[in-house]
């Protein structure tokens, strides 16, 4: 860990939450704002996760309360590759706007057998609205580009929802393909 006057920095912090293992690189910029008692500014997030296994019921149940939808409870996914960047805004302590960007995704699952492969996006939150651009990537032999832009605020009748999705290839039998786990006796 190095710590700057506003950067905080996360070089190669490796290991195991139970049986999942991970690897992961971060850094926040001007995360001063994050210990102010009156938010005022942008700060920077930017990380890169790899693991060679990550069981989602290791990373998401808390005091006996599994926070995954039911039919990814006990999901694995190997090979994952994640790297995100995020640009957060505050004033006077109020959320402004957020933009995440999401680059090379990927990694295999074991109970729903698909690859998620190359995924990226561009997301632009505001209060008022999410904007999805370019949400790709590749699933099994299905690929597709997902744009997304929705209005939260029904008073502003200018600003239409919209939602597309084009693909080469669109294979619905893999993607909605869900072999359970056996039953293990106890």
């Amino acid at each position: 860990v190095m710590i700057t006057e506003k950067d905080f920095r996360v070089i190669d912090f490796s290991g195991y939450l139970d049986q999942s293992e991970f690897h992961f690189n971060g850094f926040l910029r001007n995360f001063d704002l994050w210990l102010d008692d009156e938010k005022k500014g942008e700060t920077y997030v930017e990380f890169d996760l790899e693991s060679k296994k990550l069981k989602l019921d290791n990373l998401f149940a808390y005091g006996g309360e599994n926070y995954v939808p039911e039919d990814y409870r006990h999901e694995e996914i190997d090979q994952l590759k994640f790297h995100g960047r995020t640009y957060l805004s505050f004033n006077q302590s109020k959320f402004m706007h957020a933009d995440l960007e999401l680059s090379n995704f990927t990694g295999k699952m074991k109970i729903h057998p698909l690859k998620f492969e190359n995924f990226s996006t561009q997301i632009h939150l505001k209060p008022s609205s999410v904007n999805v651009k370019d949400f790709a990537g590749k699933m099994g032999h299905s690929d597709f580009k997902v744009n997304l832009h929705y209005n939260f605020n029904d008073n502003k009748p200018d600003r239409r929802n919209q939602f597309s999705i084009v693909s080469n290839r669109l294979n619905v039998d893999e993607l909605t393909n869900y072999n359970p786990p056996p039953v293990t006796s106890t």
